[in-house]
């Protein structure tokens, strides 16, 4: 097998494993398995069923920092410590509030 590195999120080692790069993140983690869909003899529904579910967690990835941004944005105007009247802050909480909402509703 090819090896592959990446400066992004995690490199494929000879035994065909993940291990951790430089930067892990989950946008870099699914840039670096995309190119390594490409370049490995997996069969094609193979590839793509996996490229399917690396799309899906990272949606929820991104998802579950927004929840914990918000979370500790709440913290944070409810100590006073953040001014609401902030435009910069209040722009961030009202985007915030739009994106989590739907899931605050079925809660």
């Amino acid at each position: 097998m090819k090896k592959v590195g990446h400066e992004y999120g995690l490199h494929r080692n000879p035994s065909g494993q993940f291990r951790p790069g430089r930067v892990q993140c989950a946008v870099g983690v699914a840039l670096c398995r995309l190119c390594h869909y490409f370049l490995d003899g997996r069969s094609g529904l193979n590839k793509i069923m996996n490229f399917i579910a690396d799309i899906i967690f990272l949606a929820l990835d991104l998802l579950m920092f927004a929840v914990f941004a918000h979370v500790v944005m709440s913290w944070l105007v409810g100590f006073e410590m953040l001014n609401p009247r902030n435009p910069i802050v209040s722009t961030i909480w009202r985007e915030l509030g739009k994106l989590l909402d739907p899931i605050h509703r079925h809660a």
